[in-house]
């Protein structure tokens, strides 16, 4: 395998505008859950963020597919007659719905003192662009891999990730993988839930 060139920062920063440029693009999809319609399993905004995402996977070169108009897949490495397991990396399009608390436009990338702005910047679009743009490079440089690496687009995570158990009914689970999600590869843990419910003689509260 060829190694991956000790000046890969200095790549990435030369094409930081194609970067910045892909990410306005789907920023400004809102992708937040809508009604069920059809063709678009968790409404119109999820849907067209994930036809946008894989029509920058294509212009890129990659194999992509998707799954029930709601998980696509960006792959590169050998195919799955050479590979039939492959490395996952998940991740989300779709965002929670904003208030009217903004300093800057929510569904717009704004860049101030050097500090990126906009819903999804940060969970998830931002990170799991990041990821392709980064196996684009490689790409670029002809590093070749031993095994597929897939990254998969999700547009359901923040209602439930209804979307995965469709994407599963198609396709077999990754040997391995990790999710570049929010503050990615800072964050180890996530809150917890507690699900309580109040039982008394007079009935639930």
């Amino acid at each position: 395998m060829k190694p991956i060139r000790a000046d890969f920062k200095a790549l990435f920063e030369a094409h930081a505008d194609e970067f910045l440029a892909d990410l306005r693009e789907v920023l400004r999809v809102p992708s937040v859950c809508g009604a069920q319609t059809f063709e678009a399993p968790f409404g119109i905004g999820p849907k067209r963020a994930l036809e946008t995402v894989l029509a920058i996977a294509d212009r890129m070169g990659f194999r992509t597919g998707q799954v029930g108009n709601c998980v696509g897949w960006a792959e590169y490495g050998p195919d799955e007659t050479q590979a039939p397991t492959y490395f996952g990396i998940l991740g989300h399009l779709d965002v929670v719905d904003v208030e009217d608390d903004w300093h800057y436009p929510p569904f717009e990338l704004t860049q101030v003192d050097n500090m990126l702005y906009g819903r999804g910047v940060l969970d998830n679009k931002g990170p799991l662009l990041s990821t392709l743009f980064a196996l684009y490079l490689i790409k670029t440089q002809k590093i070749t891999f031993k095994q597929r690496v897939r990254i998969i687009f999700g547009t359901d995570e923040e209602s439930g990730s209804q979307d995965m158990p469709i994407y599963l009914a198609e396709h077999s689970a990754p040997y391995a993988g990790f999710t570049p999600d929010c503050k990615f590869p800072a964050v180890y843990g996530e809150r917890g839930l507690l699900d309580v419910q109040c039982v008394t003689d007079y009935g639930r509260l």
